[in-house]
């Protein structure tokens, strides 16, 4: 997914759109990324969620293997 879907124009015009990716890295044990996991049951990583702009909004849970196109259209409809 980083090498097809999350290259350096869609991270441009995810920055001109200001929206902020963050990263949880679960190669070393992190109690928080776990909680997110469980919140989400999910048993591991990847897990990619795109949080609305609306205070409070649930995130929305996009599939582990992400289409370019798919996550194109996403972005462009925020």
């Amino acid at each position: 997914n980083e090498r097809r879907v999350l290259t350096e124009a869609m991270l441009e015009t995810m920055k001109n759109q200001q929206i902020h990716l963050l990263k949880g890295d679960w190669t070393h044990y992190d109690p928080k990324i776990t909680q997110v996991l469980e919140k989400y049951k999910r048993g591991g990583v990847p897990l990619y969620l795109l949080f609305p702009p609306q205070i409070g909004a649930e995130a929305m849970v996009l599939p582990q293997i992400l289409s370019p196109s798919d996550f194109k259209d996403l972005i462009d409809s925020l």
